[in-house]
């Protein structure tokens, strides 16, 4: 009985999609049009669309103007007056009038004109004069008629070849008066005309459509239809003047992207955050562009392929400050008021107003101006050098000691405008000129971020570390050499003004003592690691002219 119900069940689901089912609504079932009111567009190339349009009163079926290209389940539709009960889709012939885009279209607008053709061809007399025909039915690429016998018999008219478009012309002058040739379309090199040509023809396509149709019959109301979809997409940027000391100048602009939605004074939100939509790859089952067996591939394989684009660093906010300079530059800035915004669980929406952008354009929009505190800091980061990983194993490369390494010059910037700032290009400025372009990582309100500019060529710091004692001790029954090392940092301040310097040293192992005593960070230990991932941290003022030595000990286990 089980296996019955099963059987009937989907024999009514295929039933369904056949074209009889539609005929529930006839010809005559009216159209609603719907308008986009509000788009939430992420940076990785997701809109969330919302389009509204006006039910005519007493309908029970309803034909959309629309059917859009969903994901996989994010398309719904819902009315103010009645529940919708069924949605069928379908394809529906749309014939309009669009220019002529080559010679085939030309010709096709202009069967039954008297035309004038130069070609290619050798044996015929060019240029051929005459009517356009259409092919008969039956017309096939077979030889022309026989020439005129004032024709050289040597000079027959050519074959033309299978499989090729050809054209059909009555030749009104020459020695072929009267006669009737085709010849392929490839080798019309020219075409004049007698009066104006048609220069538009008509195309047919095939159109998605969809039929609502509802619970009860509406009186009036508002259809609604919300949906997930790939091609629209912003890229933020932003430009820092540091023209003022200590207050930088913050502009945040918007770049929409919008491939495939008629927007006309709508309301998109730019969403800064990290989305997290598993089905983005798999399109929707009411879309009509994928067979059964296509669908079935993309659900199995699209979420994996969404989450592996989830690293990309510009879809997602990082809380690292790892600086990526291979991005374009940001232009046409200004100062505008910002753009209101509103917090939503864990994303943050920055809105705006009145946005009327056809499929294909792009616009810039400014969403954040504000004034904020900065200052110069210099960086100086030490990885690890002894090649040594947590459990105690020997890594094969690392950083020698005695190298001179590099110090980066940055901005420390504060964020006090009470908005969330997204990761983005920053182009640093200052009095109209360029200086630098990096990342600005996510900020949030009330935190603080590094922006880099450029390696310090005169500061300078040189690393060394020495093996000061080495004994073995024994853990859980493995045999380990405990190795303490010393370190040493110099640093340099070549400059003609005192900097202040942010000093981190990263290490495995345990942090034994400082001088001067550094703020001092341990990472927990995972299960089987014998050695922490440790941190030192100093921050301080260097003079002009001057040196400052720095000094560190601690201690790791080796695996024997």
């Amino acid at each position: 009985m089980r296996r019955t119900f099963w059987k009937m069940t989907l024999l009514g689901l295929l039933l369904a999609g056949l074209p009889g089912a539609s005929l529930l609504a006839d010809d005559a079932t009216p159209a609603v049009k719907t308008t986009v009111q509000r788009v939430a567009v992420f940076k990785n190339g997701l809109g969330f669309v919302i389009r509204q349009g006006e039910m005519p009163a007493g309908a029970e079926w309803l034909m959309l103007d629309r059917l859009p290209e969903a994901t996989l389940g994010s398309l719904w539709f819902g009315t103010d007056r009645a529940a919708v009960a069924e949605v069928i889709t379908f394809r529906e012939s749309v014939t309009d009038t669009v220019p002529v885009a080559d010679v085939r279209q030309l010709m096709k607008a202009n069967m039954g004109r008297n035309v004038s053709l130069t070609h290619g061809l050798a044996g015929i007399p060019n240029p051929l004069a005459g009517q356009l025909l259409p092919l008969a039915e039956g017309d096939q690429p077979n030889p022309p008629p026989q020439p005129d016998p004032r024709i050289s018999a040597a000079r027959p008219l050519p074959t033309p070849e299978a499989g090729i478009e050809l054209v059909r012309l009555k030749v009104q002058t020459g020695p072929l008066l009267g006669q009737t040739i085709l010849f392929p379309l490839n080798a019309i090199q020219s075409v004049s005309f007698t009066d104006e040509p048609a220069l538009v023809t008509r195309r047919i396509r095939q159109e998605p459509r969809a039929r609502l149709r509802l619970d009860g019959v509406a009186s009036g109301g508002t259809l609604t239809m919300a949906y997930l979809e790939k091609g629209l997409h912003w890229t933020p940027a932003y430009r820092l003047d540091i023209t003022t000391p200590e207050e930088a100048g913050l502009v945040m602009e918007a770049v929409l992207v919008n491939d495939v939605e008629e927007l006309e004074n709508c309301v998109v939100s730019f969403v800064v955050g990290f989305p997290s939509f598993a089905y983005a790859d798999v399109s929707s089952p009411l879309s009509l562009d994928q067979s059964v067996a296509d669908f079935l591939r993309a659900l199995q394989s699209g979420g994996n392929r969404f989450r592996r684009n989830l690293d990309q660093s510009m879809m997602t906010q990082s809380l690292a400050n790892i600086a990526d300079y291979d991005l374009d530059p940001a232009t046409n800035y200004s100062a505008a008021a910002p753009s209101p915004g509103e917090s939503q669980e864990d994303l943050f929406f920055y809105h705006q107003e009145n946005v009327t952008l056809k499929a294909g354009e792009r616009a810039r929009y400014s969403l954040l101006s504000a004034a904020v505190p900065y200052e110069h800091v210099y960086l100086l980061e030490l990885p690890d050098q002894m090649n040594v990983d947590e459990r105690g194993y020997r890594r094969n490369s690392g950083q020698p000691d005695g190298d001179t390494v590099q110090v980066w010059h940055a901005l420390r910037v504060k964020n006090t405008s009470g908005l969330p700032w997204t990761t983005a290009p920053v182009l640093v400025v200052k009095k109209e000129l360029p200086v630098a372009q990096g990342l600005l990582p996510y900020t949030a309100p009330g935190a603080r971020n590094t922006v880099r500019l450029t390696v310090a060529t005169d500061v300078r710091a040189e690393v060394a570390q020495t093996e000061e004692a080495r004994t073995v001790v024994m853990i859980s029954g493995d045999d380990y050499e405990k190795v303490e090392v010393a370190g040493q940092v110099v640093v340099h301040n070549g400059k003609d003004e005192a900097i202040r310097l942010n000093l981190v040293k990263s290490m495995t192992g345990t942090v034994m003592d400082s001088q001067p005593a550094g703020e001092m960070r341990k990472v927990a230990k995972k299960i089987l690691a014998v050695n922490p991932q440790s941190e030192i941290e100093w921050e301080f003022d260097l003079p002009a002219g001057e040196k400052r030595e720095i000094t560190y000990r601690y201690s790791l286990l080796i695996n024997r």
